[in-house]
């Protein structure tokens, strides 16, 4: 390892240096004490906690900005990298391309850079009380501990980027840096399926298409996977039935003197995916057969339904404009399991339109997963770096399965406008509903077993509070 710190002629935008001539300073710089050969590298990888703030310091941030993508606020290189021109103190012309990648996004639980540091052993450097307000102060009175202190948020940031990079490489993941942990557990269930013979294409509904179209002369072939026709016919009703967990409060003010619990299901959401075996999307079909909406069924359908009056919990989801919200009678787009509780309860219901996915096999996806990622973590001493990165890995394809399906927009920095989150590699809109509604209604029949003279006070996605 190697650092350096550069100063500045003074504060003024003007007076900052370019990202480019920062990247090929630091390249000089470790070519004369030998730290890398003397062949200039062309491609750098340059990491930060929070890449935003830093990008913001460079006298060229007007353009860099546009340069990287937007990620989770801040910026990354997610399409292309950023190319330009260093010249070095022989006046010789160097092209550089630059990867940028926030360790924000690569942090378990969005940890911060101290306990990133504490996490890899290498604290940050404590400051006199009130020095963080006035740096420039503490420039002038201890150089050598500004200098330290901003060096080390680099080690830190530095280190723990080519962890990840190791990580990968050791789990079979390719040597690309990853961009995010819900990147990394897309890569993972996908190594694990291809190691277990279990084909993507299948358990996503999708099957390989060639395209061909013509720039001038030339003809451009491309590979896409789409989704199979019949499943695309139906998705609709897919995305509809496919909401977020419950979110409501039953009672507002104090509670009374009582003990209190706030219970949670244990791995809620990767359980779920647990229950998911092979589907079998060749045979796909629809039905208005309300005996064929069951829990350990792939079905989803849009209902008419009323519950009696004294359903104390109804359990059909209704999007509104505030959220989703649970009525006594409506219509709702849900799942199987949610529909057999309903029914359990006493509702009316009438399917107005339904689907159902037969299993192919008993093979379960997303259970090897689950495996893999425990086992994992059970070699790995607890609160350790990759201890709490699988858990991480673990808890995120879920996110994945479900990413854009929602109206949920991003800022693209490439464009400066506001775009659609686009879809994962592993998006299913019909597994992302499935598992939802699980967990909806594995919340939704805890709630109706509450006696009537105990009180609940909300209910939280995977957890309610009771006494």
């Amino acid at each position: 390892m190697h650092c350096g710190i550069v100063y500045t002629e003074g504060p003024k935008r003007e007076n900052r240096w370019t990202l480019a001539n920062l990247m090929g300073h630091a390249i000089e710089d470790a070519r004369s004490v030998g730290v890398i050969g003397r062949q200039w590298p062309n491609r750098i990888l340059a990491c930060a906690h929070f890449t935003r703030a830093d990008l913001g310091s460079f006298q060229d941030f007007r353009t860099l900005k546009t340069e990287f993508d937007s990620l989770r606020g801040s910026y990354s290189t997610i399409t292309r990298p950023y190319r330009c021109s260093f010249y070095d103190k022989n006046r010789n012309t160097h092209q550089l391309e630059i990867h940028l990648r926030d360790t924000m996004a690569l942090a378990p639980n969005g940890s911060t850079l101290a306990s990133l540091g504490e996490l890899h052993q290498l604290p940050k450097i404590e400051l006199p009380r009130n020095a963080i307000g006035a740096m420039s102060k503490l420039l002038k009175q201890d150089p050598k501990l500004y200098e330290d202190y901003a060096i080390r948020d680099a080690e830190i940031a530095a280190l723990h980027m080519s962890r990840m990079v190791e990580f990968c490489q050791q789990e079979g993941l390719g040597t690309d840096p990853p961009l995010t942990i819900g990147s990394i557990a897309t890569k993972y269930v996908q190594f694990l399926w291809r190691e277990l013979n279990i084909n993507n294409l299948d358990v996503l509904g999708k099957e390989v298409v060639n395209t061909q179209s013509w720039s001038g002369s030339r003809r451009i072939s491309r590979r896409q996977e789409v989704l199979k026709t019949n499943v695309a016919e139906s998705l609709p009703i897919a995305t509809e039935a496919y909401h977020g967990g419950r979110n409501e409060a039953y009672m507002f003010g104090l509670t009374h003197d009582d003990f209190w619990t706030d219970l949670d299901l244990a791995g809620a959401y990767s359980t779920a995916m647990a229950a998911i075996k092979m589907p079998d999307w060749e045979n796909l079909y629809s039905t208005k057969d309300l005996s064929d909406f069951t829990c350990d069924r792939l079905g989803l359908a849009r209902v008419v339904f009323s519950f009696p009056e004294n359903t104390r919990f109804p359990c059909l989801p209704v999007r509104t404009n505030f959220g989703l919200i649970f009525p006594l009678q409506g219509e709702s787009y849900c799942g199987g399991p949610e529909i057999q509780l309903a029914v359990s309860l006493g509702a009316e219901i009438n399917i107005q339109s339904g689907i159902i996915v037969p299993w192919a096999n008993d093979t379960r996806p997303f259970e090897v997963f689950s495996r893999a990622v425990r086992r994992n973590r059970g070699t790995l001493e607890k609160g350790s770096v990759f201890e709490r990165t699988w858990k991480e890995i673990g808890n995120s394809v879920y996110g994945k399965l479900a990413q854009g399906l929602g109206e949920k927009r991003v800022y693209d920095s490439r464009s400066e406008q506001s775009q659609q989150l686009p879809e994962s590699p592993i998006t299913q809109a019909y597994l992302a509903a499935y598992i939802t509604s699980i967990v909806r209604a594995t919340l939704g029949e805890l709630l109706t077993r509450i006696p009537a003279d105990k009180v609940v006070v909300s209910a939280t996605t995977d957890g309610f509070i009771t006494n």
